[in-house]
């Protein structure tokens, strides 16, 4: 909330109440009425309103892009498009837009009061994308798409199927103890071929070895290649016995749910890793090699972000 603050009214009057709010109430208690007070009174704006959303509610509102296109006007070029808030009351809030251009970025803020606003861009040269709140400026709930898929997530989800491969390397008490190192003990277990029951894009999934049906085939981010016997990581092959890879990407059938992939190239090296996988929870891709982890690394989230193609 500071920091929105700040932002709101700028370096100078934010810092003028604070100096004064030290001065005022050295060694006594100050109250948040007493913060808002402050914040007005050096900004000229009465902040009551939109310090009291943020004090007093719980939750907090969901932004995404609608409907965004871009067209040439003028000399220059237009992007128009609407922003979706997700909160009943709605929220005032500014919302900083990046937009990405052919030479160089543009940034423009939005100021947020009703459910749906509109907006209307300029920008000098051809837009290759437009980003909303790339920086993390404004406090929201965050979209699926937006955050980054770690080990955490596999964690933390609530239905979570074991899908094993006919390339994989791990045997069932290993599975077992993986799972169960995860939180996720209940998952079932099924086989690629023959789910069974077991509707695969109502689960987040945990792949044993590299999924060979072409619906089930993994996207993962740039820079990691992997087939049933080997994997690459920035060009460097990793091939040998002790290796293994655990990556965590998106779902191949559903939005918003997410998959990920156990690849030892061994069952020695299932049961030497696997247990080890809990412990790198805030990290979307592992690499275990040599009897200890080599790599490690997230990857970039890409929700509310809207590119554009060459032809539009």
């Amino acid at each position: 909330m500071f920091h929105m603050v700040r932002t709101r009214i700028g370096d100078r009057a934010f810092f003028r109440a604070l100096k004064t709010l030290n001065k005022d109430y050295l060694f006594r208690a100050a109250t948040w009425s007493d913060f808002i007070r402050a914040f007005s009174k050096t900004s000229g704006q009465d902040l009551g309103p939109f310090m009291g959303q943020w004090l007093t509610r719980s939750g907090g509102p969901a932004l995404s892009f609608d409907k965004v296109t871009r067209r040439r006007k003028g000399g220059g070029w237009q992007l128009s498009g609407t922003i979706v808030q997700e909160a009943s009351p709605v929220y005032e809030l500014t919302l900083p837009l990046l937009v990405e251009t052919e030479r160089g970025n543009v940034q423009r803020n939005l100021v947020l009061s009703k459910k749906r606003t509109a907006f209307n861009l300029p920008v000098r040269y051809r837009p290759k994308r437009i980003i909303l709140d790339p920086g993390a400026d404004v406090f929201r709930i965050l979209s699926a798409e937006e955050l980054p898929p770690t080990v955490n997530l596999i964690k933390g989800a609530k239905d979570v199927a074991l899908v094993v491969t006919d390339n994989c390397q791990a045997d069932e008490g290993t599975l077992h103890d993986l799972l169960e190192s995860m939180g996720q003990g209940g998952a079932p277990i099924v086989t690629e071929k023959n789910p069974g029951k077991v509707r695969l894009a109502d689960h987040d999934l945990l792949f044993c070895g590299v999924p060979q049906q072409k619906h089930l085939s993994l996207d993962f981010p740039a820079g990691i290649k992997a087939a049933p016997k080997e994997f690459t990581i920035d060009d460097i092959r990793y091939k040998d016995f002790y290796d293994l890879l655990f990556v965590v990407t998106q779902h191949p059938l559903a939005v918003g749910k997410l998959a990920a992939l156990l690849l030892p190239l061994s069952r020695d090296a299932a049961q030497k890793y696997a247990l080890k996988i809990t412990h790198y929870g805030k990290y979307g891709y592992l690499v275990f090699s040599g009897g200890e982890n080599r790599r490690k690394g997230t990857f970039s989230p890409s929700g509310n972000v809207v590119e554009f193609r060459d032809k539009q």
